[in-house]
């Protein structure tokens, strides 16, 4: 049953992939775990401590700006929790210090930009929620030099510490002034299959948050789905899953829902909305149903 459901997530996360294929880039990880196997790490944090020893009252001997790459030596199995972001100390070799920092304020992997920038994520605090699922905030930061030149901060839909991250970079859709889309996509699994793409636009150096889909179904059924689909040119024999590309400045977003009605009967259905592109935001312009 695990692997019906594991099978159909990647279904739903290929749903949400619904822009030209070959142009992009991706890093997928394992949610905020540190192993023996990860070798590299990148500063997520604007400034990052690196301290004597793994404890937070351990002396500063370093500090590394946003985006620095570090290798990593060990992780300890000393943890420390910020934000509610339970995470280990990790004894890292840097070019200019070595030393400890939390892995909070790591990510495993980044993205190359066109200008030389890197796009890259991480989360910033976990919320309880009493009897809801925790409220899981994280960002999306351009780095450059350093220094954060722009980010987007958002809330991850259904984001029970999901199974697995993607960050995925594409080339630019044909939309004003926009360079790149970063798309953030999570999975879960538990009694059924939830996922979730978040959608980020990069325009003249500044990241907008574009808007989120979602995708959850159970026993191999979609109940309900939201897709957002971007303006990238078709190839010849190019397959999609929806079988068409918006029109240059347009964005559609695909919503579908399905249940059993008072009969028994599987319905769904289906609504799509046209957005247009301002320059920092899509704006509706008509609804089809």
């Amino acid at each position: 049953m695990k692997n019906l459901f594991f099978s159909l997530g990647f279904l739903l996360i290929a749903a949400h992939m619904t822009m030209a294929q070959p142009d992009y880039d991706r890093v997928i990880y394992e949610f905020g775990q540190w192993t023996a196997e990860d070798k590299t790490a990148f500063v997520f944090a604007d400034i990052s401590n690196v301290r004597q020893s793994p404890d937070v009252k351990s002396e500063i001997i370093g500090k590394l700006p946003a985006g620095t790459e570090v290798t990593i030596q060990e992780v300890s199995s000393v943890e420390y929790v910020q934000q509610g972001i339970n995470s280990n100390w990790i004894r890292i070799k840097a070019p200019s210090v070595n030393g400890y920092i939390w892995g909070g304020s790591l990510t495993k992997g980044v993205l190359r930009l066109e200008n030389g920038n890197t796009a890259m994520w991480g989360l910033t605090s976990i919320k309880k929620v009493k009897d809801e699922a925790d409220k899981v905030l994280a960002s999306i930061r351009v780095v450059g030099n350093g220094i954060v030149q722009s980010k987007s901060d958002f809330e991850v839909l259904y984001a029970d510490l999901p199974d697995q991250g993607y960050l995925t970079l594409y080339g630019a859709p044909e939309l004003d002034g926009v360079q790149h889309m970063i798309v953030f996509e999570t999975l879960s699994e538990a009694c059924g299959v939830y996922a979730s793409s978040h959608y980020f636009l990069y325009a003249e150096g500044k990241l907008h948050h574009a808007g989120s889909g979602y995708s959850m179904g159970d026993g191999g059924l979609l109940h309900t789905s939201r897709t957002f689909v971007f303006p990238y040119p078709m190839k010849e024999g190019e397959y999609r899953d929806y079988h068409f590309s918006p029109d240059p400045g347009h964005v559609v977003c695909i919503e579908n829902d399905g249940g059993y009605d008072d009969d028994c009967i599987w319905v769904d259905t289906r609504r799509v909305s046209d957005f247009t592109w301002n320059g920092s935001a899509l704006v509706k312009s008509c609804k089809a149903d």
